[in-house]
């Protein structure tokens, strides 16, 4: 497989609902440009190893030492790092928040249609929450954020937020229930994590009308990026 290929490949390879959302922009002329600085400069690592160090905890299969000690196993260094940073930031959220992981939903997704390919084919991302709690005796997918600058604008949230709505409170497990967004990014000029987050039904959601625009305006710019890399 050539480099523009593989580049295509990253393109339709949509690995969660969160990371897709940051390449959405109400034009069509910026989504394009977030499209074609992703595949030209992917990210060099995952934070999945955080994220799953962060279910541990929830679910209550480890406690915050143990937690700390398996990131030190992390083979990528930035993502080593962010576990130690975020992991204790995560336990004070638990803690104050008085949520419990229901190990029983450890690896539940919603694959949820949010374009087209370039053949037409639905294209499709897992909305997958980092794990699923309980609080007040109703069921809570959590979403866990563990980037160092958190960069998500307002539409992007009213967009990330109305897909995990439309997804999984839709679903009977979790009808009458809300779901939590919470981010971690870097306090500047120190290695500490702040909190940020919000609750998915706490922001005007997006109509279907948008929602479907929104989709017909990233299938476009998928297709014009492809092009593009086909061209050169």
């Amino acid at each position: 497989m050539d480099d523009t290929e593989k580049r295509i490949k990253r393109l339709m390879s949509l690995p969660s609902l969160v990371n897709w959302v940051r390449h959405n922009k109400r034009r069509l002329d910026d989504t394009i440009f977030q499209l074609r600085e992703f595949a030209n400069n992917p990210p060099r690592h995952s934070l999945r190893p955080v994220q799953k160090l962060c279910a541990a905890l929830a679910y209550g299969t480890c406690d915050e030492e143990d937690a700390l000690n398996r990131a030190e196993a992390i083979a990528m260094p930035a993502a080593k790092v962010a576990a130690r940073e975020v992991i204790p930031a995560f336990s004070r959220y638990l803690k104050k928040s008085g949520i419990e992981g229901v190990i029983e939903f450890d690896g539940f997704q919603a694959m949820y249609i949010i374009g087209k390919k370039p053949d037409d084919a639905p294209l499709l991302v897992p909305v997958r929450p980092t794990f699923v709690g309980i609080k007040n005796e109703k069921l809570v997918p959590v979403f866990v954020i563990p980037w160092v600058d958190f960069k998500l604008d307002g539409f992007q949230k009213y967009l990330l937020s109305t897909i995990i709505c439309d997804a999984i409170l839709t679903q009977q497990d979790f009808l009458g229930s809300d779901s939590e967004i919470i981010a971690f990014p870097r306090i500047k000029g120190t290695h500490t994590r702040d909190q940020r987050g919000w609750l998915a039904t706490q922001y005007n959601l997006l109509s279907q009308d948008d929602l479907m625009e929104q989709f017909e305006r990233y299938t476009r710019a998928l297709r014009a990026v492809i092009a593009e890399l086909r061209s050169e």
